[in-house]
């Protein structure tokens, strides 16, 4: 316990939070879901999907799928442009923040896998076979093809007389639809010599790049401008996204600041002996916020305050919290191809169920004939978009894609 709390405060000495620096861990493969903290229920890791926009009227006004794809077409253009003057694609391009949440959970022997996905999800029943099989491959130099192995620590959270409470940290990728259009200007190409040099990248095309990363304005302006402010725009919206008590979470922690949403910047109620009312979470940080919990699986910190006496008559008042911590990492936007569906392909739900398997059964592997034509959709398989929707001009690749290359055949409704 000292020696991880010796590394957090030597890391702090550098203005950092000493959270990603003293939790050293090795994720497996993370492609996720598009998955949001629960509406309604608090239950520790509870999610749903997050909604698809809808198709705007005026494309599903058309009755042929040429008429309706070129329509829709100039819906993309409208939001490429951003120019919402004509068609107002804002009711129908979704921006998504997504963002890796972590935290010390109290577990048992058997992993409990956060955030499984389609592909990936953690390959070992306890935590114990999980550290033997990290163990195994670290010394032997070799590595696990699927990339389902994790190094999760353990750590003493605090001791109970002489037994210690162990916490075994855990995260998940989650993603929040916000509240309001987010303007593509109000992100700005992040470049380096290593980058566009080390790929041969054209710096006029950064943008379009697959590589390339993105600052967010501070401000919550059409012009991009350089400098700092208390309340940037992306603490607006990582205010959006709770904690572990999913979005009914309410802890009033400081005057009128729900806590059990993610924020890195707090007013206290009298000036500290710097003068400041305003407090940084992170120790100037700028990518780590945090959210309170009231959930008892995670591990509450202890602190006694206002003592008073000395000796047996020694009365202090305690306190204690709980938290978790998020780190922003992609804004998606989502976009009517997700329902326009004008095939009326049946969707037969996740590609486990049974129903599910029929789309790939019998050797089916989307095949451009009946027999080899997926016969549905699925959660694996979600194969709406008429191929004529497309250009045929080719786009960048990688070789971690998982999809199918080119044209996919799916048998329409009959």
């Amino acid at each position: 316990m000292l020696q991880k709390l010796y590394i957090e405060e030597s890391t702090r000495t550098e203005y950092t939070s000493g959270l990603k620096q003293d939790t050293i861990c090795r994720t497996r493969h993370n492609d996720y879901l598009l998955k949001m903290p629960h509406r309604t229920n608090k239950t520790l890791h509870r999610v749903q999907d997050i909604p698809f926009p809808a198709v705007p009227p005026e494309v599903l006004h058309f009755r042929k799928v040429h008429e309706q794809a070129t329509e829709l077409r100039k819906w993309f253009k409208a939001w490429k442009d951003q120019d919402h003057s004509v068609r107002d694609y804002r009711k129908y391009f979704k921006p998504v923040l997504c963002y890796l949440e972590g935290s010390w959970i109290h577990s048992g022997e058997k992993i409990e896998d956060s955030f499984p996905s389609n592909a990936h999800h953690m390959d070992a029943e306890t935590w114990y076979d999980m550290q033997e099989n990290i163990r195994y491959t670290s010394m032997s130099g070799t590595k696990a093809r699927p990339e389902n192995y994790s190094f999760l620590p353990t750590t003493i959270v605090r001791m109970n007389g002489s037994t210690p409470v162990v916490a075994q940290w855990n995260y998940r990728i989650l993603c929040h639809p916000l509240k309001d259009d987010l303007p593509l200007n109000r992100f700005r190409p992040v470049t380096n010599a290593a980058h566009t040099r080390g790929f041969d990248l054209d710096l006029d095309k950064i943008a379009s790049y697959r590589s390339t990363l993105f600052e967010l304005n501070a401000f919550d302006t059409d012009e991009f401008e350089d400098g700092q402010i208390v309340n940037q725009l992306l603490d607006r919206l990582m205010g959006e996204i709770p904690g572990k008590d999913n979005y009914p979470g309410d802890v009033i922690y400081y005057i009128d600041l729900n806590t059990a949403y993610y924020h890195r910047i707090y007013s206290d109620t009298a000036l500290d002996a710097m003068g400041r009312f305003f407090k940084y979470r992170g120790f100037q940080d700028p990518y780590v916020f945090m959210a309170q919990t009231t959930n008892p699986k995670v591990p509450a910190i202890e602190i006694e305050t206002n003592c008073k006496g000395t000796g047996p008559t020694r009365t202090c008042v305690k306190s204690k919290s709980r938290w978790s911590y998020a780190v922003p990492l992609e804004i998606v936007y989502m976009t009517p191809l997700s329902k326009w569906n004008p095939h009326k392909i049946v969707y037969k739900g996740h590609e486990t169920s049974e129903r599910g398997k029929t789309v790939s059964a019998n050797g089916r592997n989307g095949g451009l004939s009946t027999e080899k034509a997926f016969n549905g959709s699925n959660t694996k398989w979600y194969v709406i978009t008429p191929a004529s929707f497309y250009s045929d001009k080719a786009t960048e690749t990688n070789p971690a894609d998982t999809s199918i290359k080119g044209t996919i055949g799916v048998l329409k409704k009959t």
